[in-house]
């Protein structure tokens, strides 16, 4: 019966003190809900675009040769142990007259693997209907639409009908379709035509899915590693195709060849057989003119109108065969122009390209990745301010009873059953607030993440699932904090004997603070900012707390805000500071020569927006270590190492200015970092062709985006025992309009000497718009931050408050006025509030710094850039909030029952 009755008497706990109840309630959902919620965001987006990917069967690998699939390289491939293989064709079409560029695939209905997703209209039944890219759509094209494709070496059809619109697994990103090597050099769409249209003997791509990763997770490192382990299986297997292919190629050409060959042997008899009969002739010709003279003169006028007219088929023979002559040259020079380009043929390149590759799709892992990175960091000390305001309010609440406690133990109760009380409501208050967190966190923040940034991906929704990892970790957390705390307060107080509990702890006793011994400043203080002030340094703990408390929350605002500011400032520190030209051009491999150069030059200087232009070589060289990673470098290697510095502004990480030499070379810091290289350091890297390289480096240097290996002309010259053959181009250019970048790109690749035309602006918007995709993220902490901030003070308040309601009560009755009495609380607060906003200034500092350290990725370092209007917001809504609950204060002080508050120890 008493067990029953004590029970009520918890419950009724709960509904005498809501506001602290549903406070502690609030802080571990809060807490819960970031922590779940940030830690779960990771996992889900990246299980989303698995199923998405899976369902749509993309190619685990694409195999593309630059000189085509042949049906060997089909058969081949189907030896790969645990794959599944499909070919098609694939080309890229720029289309001058809409300054399009288009990516070519073939469609056909039975293959099963890259399924597209029709979003409108229907899939091609026909070879004059195509599908068109889903952006298309949104561009202006609609079904029904004419789309030309003005390729006869390539397609049956020039003209074709839009039947549908649709997005396909190959490109995740709506923002990014690739590269190709023709028109402007980006592509713009892509067009699904039916295979049956397509000439070519030879497909363009083989695709390949692998059993043995079949239910792996995309973005998991099983599935990489596994991959990884495939690719170089396959790479096995085809290792000798690429000089097969070359031989294959060169056969079929040589066969071309000699017939060629045997048709101007040919030509060149019938030429010279031609000749003799003519010259036979004309001999003829001559000895009838001679003979002619002897004849009688009426005679002679007859035969001489017969022989002009031979003479005059003799002289159209012999053009005849002047320009049969001009022809079989012709021929005979071709075939050695032939012969000579047949003996040159390069080996073709077969490339294994992974999911990781297609475009976009590597961006939204490391979206996934970022968030991971925060999450192990701003979530964690959001949930330690939480715990341990929790924590001090429960440690309060069980305080407060002690009176109670001695009673219920001077009445026989046993420790267990006075604990049940605080255990149920620790219990109840955790429950509420970790079920209402996990589940507000799992379904809520992954959904408002993907839904900022859906616009960009094509992923088709987010599929949710609780990761019970971080679940776990909460509820033990917040357990340990509201159970704890009360357990640990009560095993301290049931120690005391009843008659002590009974009695109410004896109050600190006054005593003279350093301000006191300031006597300019302390004489001038009132009466009551005098106490004020005492009562500060009186409760060290409480001030201790209450700064804490508000200085995290201040310190979390600054962080989130710190984060947009730095995460944003990437381009700002790479593009200007340190990389100071605007576009590069790539070379072809065969525009090895100064007469091809000065053609790329040329049309350079065509455009009046370009300033200066230098020439590098630049190469991917491999970093390895035993333990790590393979890491790619761009080795750039200027002509002029002078005038490099104009194009690459060098900064040691002690801030000084270097300048290339020719003692050794110069790394970015990522990959120093990664790999522990410092000043002074000697390593191996490994160029294309897998030769080893040995290098010194001169110094690190600061790199924000990318990871380069800058080394002078004859440096390179020395350790790579090679001449230079610069094969890039720096250009440095006025401010340009996107029209003019994109007609010049035209231009530089209609010379038949450029690869590619990347221009810096493109760059900086790609990289604004992946960072863009992290603004969900740093608003959520904002706002919670603020809530959490709102929360704790509140809490933190009314602690203050509960617990000097006696002395509260006292200054009424002596006469206090309501707000001299609410004062009474405020100026401690106020003190509370500035040093709390002061000391979280710092923490979000150190914290803005912690976080950025441990987001930065392979080839990316975030900046510390923290502006101050983050300050200022901060602090700002730190003080809004103590200003309203202060007001919220100021009226529960107003109705004070000061009876029952002063002889609430009778």
């Amino acid at each position: 019966m008493k067990n029953r009755t004590y029970v009520k008497a918890s419950f009724r706990e709960i509904t005498q003190s809501k506001g602290r109840f549903i406070a502690i309630s609030l802080i571990i959902f809060l807490g819960t809900l970031l922590f779940v919620g940030v830690k779960a965001a990771g996992p889900i987006l990246n299980h989303s675009a698995s199923q998405y990917v899976d369902n749509q069967n993309l190619a685990d690998m694409q195999i593309i040769s630059t000189l085509g699939i042949t049906e060997d390289d089909e058969k081949l491939a189907k030896e790969i142990p645990d794959a599944k293989v499909e070919s098609g064709y694939q080309f890229y079409y720029a289309d001058a007259k809409k300054n399009e560029v288009v990516q070519v695939f073939s469609y056909n209905e039975t293959n099963q693997q890259n399924q597209l997703v029709l979003k409108e209209g229907r899939l091609p039944k026909s070879e004059t209907e195509i599908v068109l890219d889903d952006i298309a759509a949104k561009d202006g094209y609609k079904i029904g639409d004419t789309f030309s494709i003005n390729d006869e070496e390539q397609l049956k059809n020039k003209e074709y009908t839009i039947v549908g619109f649709a997005n396909s697994p190959l490109f995740i990103s709506t923002t990014e379709r690739g590269y190709s090597n023709v028109g402007n050099g980006t592509v713009d769409y892509f067009v699904y035509v039916p295979e049956s249209n397509f000439k070519a003997d030879v497909k363009s791509v083989l695709y390949i899915r692998f059993d043995n990763v079949k239910g792996l997770e995309t973005y998991s490192q099983e599935y990489k590693n596994q991959i990884e382990k495939n690719r170089d299986s396959v790479k096995k297997i085809f290792k000798n195709r690429p000089e097969e292919r070359l031989t294959e190629i060169q056969n079929e050409a040589q066969t071309k060849l000699t017939d060629a060959k045997t048709d101007l042997a040919d030509g060149l008899a019938q030429l010279e057989a031609g000749q003799n009969q003519l010259n036979q002739a004309q001999d003829q010709l001559i000895q009838q003119k001679q003979a002619l003279q002897q004849l009688p003169e009426s005679q002679q006028a007859t035969l001489l109108s017969q022989l002009t007219s031979a003479e005059s088929e003799l002289a159209t023979q012999k053009a005849e065969l002047d320009a049969n002559k001009t022809k079989l040259e012709k021929a005979q020079q071709e075939i050695a122009t032939n012969e000579a380009e047949i003996n040159q043929m390069k080996v073709p390149t077969y490339l294994f390209n992974v999911r990781a590759d297609n475009p976009g799709f590597q961006e939204y892992g490391d979206l996934s990745e970022r968030i991971a990175a925060i999450a192990d960091v701003f979530p964690v000390f959001f949930f330690f301010i939480a715990a341990l305001i929790t924590f001090t309010t429960m440690t309060r609440m069980v305080e407060e009873n002690r009176r109670e406690i001695g009673t219920l133990k001077a009445l026989g109760y046993t420790k267990f059953e006075i604990s049940k009380k605080y255990i149920i409501y620790a219990l109840l208050a955790s429950a509420l607030g970790i079920i209402t967190g996990v589940i507000a966190g799992t379904e809520l923040l992954p959904r408002i993440i993907y839904e900022l940034s859906s616009d960009r991906y094509t992923l088709g929704g987010v599929k949710i699932y609780y990761v019970y990892t971080p679940i776990i970790q909460a509820t033990l957390a917040f357990l340990a904090a509201a159970l704890g705390s009360a357990l640990l307060v009560l095993f301290r107080e049931l120690h005391d004997k009843p008659a002590q509990l009974l009695q109410a702890r004896a109050p600190k006793p006054g005593k003279r603070i350093f301000l006191e011994y300031i006597t300019p400043i302390w004489s001038r203080l009132n009466f009551n900012q005098k106490v004020s002030y005492r009562n500060i340094f009186r409760y060290k703990s409480r001030m201790i707390m209450a700064i804490i408390g508000i200085s995290g929350c201040a310190g979390l605002m600054v962080a989130g805000f710190g984060l947009k500011d730095s995460l944003s400032s990437v381009t700002d520190q790479q593009f200007g500071p340190i990389i100071d030209y605007q576009a590069i051009v790539t070379l072809n491999d065969d525009a090895d020569t100064t007469k091809d150069q000065e053609k790329v030059i040329a049309e350079l200087n065509t455009e009046s927006a370009i300033k200066n232009h230098l020439m590098i070589h630049s190469e991917t060289v491999e970093l390895r270590a035993s333990g790590k990673a393979n890491l790619n470098l761009t080795m750039n290697v200027p002509e002029n190492k002078t005038e490099f510095k104009n194009y690459i502004h060098m900064t040691n990480l002690d801030g000084k200015t270097v300048l290339l030499s020719d003692q050794g070379a110069f790394i970015t810091q990522r990959a120093a970092e990664l790999y522990g290289i410092n000043k002074g350091d000697e390593l191996t890297i490994y160029d294309q062709d897998q030769e080893p390289i040995k290098i010194k480096i001169q110094d690190v240097i600061e790199n924000y985006l990318g990871n380069f290996l800058y080394l002078s002309k004859d440096y390179y010259k020395e350790v790579t025992q090679q001449e230079f053959q610069p094969n890039t181009l720096l250009v440095q250019t006025s401010k340009m309009s996107e029209t003019a970048e994109t007609e010049l790109s035209e231009r530089l690749l209609a010379t038949d000497k450029v690869t590619n035309t990347t221009f810096m602006s493109t760059q900086i918007k790609a990289q604004e718009d992946s960072m863009s995709n992290l603004d969900a993220i740093v608003v959520i902490f904002v706002v919670l931050s603020g809530a959490l901030a709102f929360v704790v003070l509140y809490n933190l308040i009314n602690i203050n408050v509960s617990e000097r309601i006696r002395e509260l009560s006292t200054i009424k009755v002596l006469g206090f006025f309501d707000k001299e009495v609410t004062m009474y609380i405020v100026r401690e607060n106020i003190v509370f509030t500035l040093l709390g906003i002061v000391f979280g200034y710092g923490i979000g500092y150190v914290l803005t710094e912690f976080i950025l350290q441990q987001a930065s990725m392979e080839n990316v370092i975030f900046p510390l850039v923290i502006h101050w209007p983050a300050y200022v917001v901060s602090g700002g809504m730190t003080i809004i909030f103590t200003i309203i609950v202060m007001a919220v204060t100021h009226f529960k002080l107003k109705h004070i029952d000061m009876i029952d508050a002063l002889k609430s120890n009778e």
